[in-house]
């Protein structure tokens, strides 16, 4: 017989389910598989907020070197696709579950460049963090500049 959850069964606050998420992320191999599944398929699209969540000074160098470079490949090969702030308000009046995806990617590359300007200015980052944050811009905007 099949037990069905009773009442009383609460389901986890969305800040308690992330940062759970966050502490089961405690390894580089597991950081490199994220980044790997995000690269490889839009199925995978929901490890994006896992490996932006990485980004902060107070996380461990090795996982915010790696999470940097697996979003900085990620937004990289989609730059051309993500929206114009200007552009996103029309895009999102219709329905268009591709048009919201790309509304979502701006939200979360906007998330990203901030993440980025965080550890760039906190005294927690190390120098190899920031060097690696201070290339990522600079490859982001000339990628801009071309188009």
């Amino acid at each position: 017989m099949a037990s069905v959850p009773g009442k009383d069964t609460k389901q986890k606050p969305l800040t308690k389910r992330k940062k759970d998420a966050k502490q089961q992320i405690s390894t580089v191999e597991c950081v490199k598989t994220l980044g790997f599944q995000l690269l490889s398929s839009r199925v995978h699209s929901n490890n994006l907020p896992l490996l932006l969540s990485i980004l902060s000074p107070s996380s461990k160098l090795e996982l915010v070197l790696e999470s940097i470079i697996s979003l900085q490949a990620f937004f990289l090969s989609l730059l051309p696709e993500i929206p114009s702030l200007s552009s996103i308000a029309k895009q999102t009046e219709t329905e268009d579950p591709e048009a919201i995806y790309r509304s979502w990617l701006r939200s979360s590359f906007d998330v990203f460049l901030n993440s980025l300007i965080e550890i760039a200015v906190s005294s927690k980052s190390s120098e190899a963090v920031r060097f690696t944050e201070r290339m990522t811009c600079k490859i982001i905007v000339r990628k801009v500049n071309q188009g």
